[in-house]
């Protein structure tokens, strides 16, 4: 069963990136919405050329996310079952989100909560003023 969510809600948008291995980097803006409890409820993601099919890939990733997430598939769940490539010769350990929709949801996993969002602002903040 869905869960609804009201017709207004706190959200967190930030700069994300997709890393594909030997082709580069995708930068894009992330929207995180959340429901009255604080939990990630849907995501929105925007950056690419308007009407480009990587602009509707991950337009319909996030409707995809979005409903998963209302009807209380666990962001751990739903990144578990996504694939992850090596990162590349010039890394010598480690994975990346084999596709933009795993770069997604590894970000809603990262910001799972709004006291999560809000613990991540802090220490950025930190880091700036130092």
């Amino acid at each position: 069963m869905r869960t609804p969510l009201p017709p207004r809600r706190r959200s967190m948008t930030l700069q994300a990136v997709h890393v594909e291995p030997g082709v580069g980097m995708h930068h894009f803006l992330l929207t995180i919405g959340y429901d009255p409890e604080g939990r990630a409820r849907e995501a929105f993601a925007s950056g690419h050329r308007e009407g480009s099919a990587l602009a509707h890939l991950m337009s319909d990733a996030c409707v995809l996310i979005s409903i998963m997430l209302q009807h209380d598939i666990p962001i751990d769940a739903i990144g578990h079952s996504l694939g992850t490539v090596p990162l590349g010769a010039e890394v010598t350990d480690g994975e990346t989100p084999a596709s933009l929709i795993g770069t997604i949801v590894g970000y809603l996993r990262e910001f799972e909560s709004e006291e999560m969002a809000a613990q991540a602002v802090m220490e950025a903040e930190a880091r700036m003023a130092a």
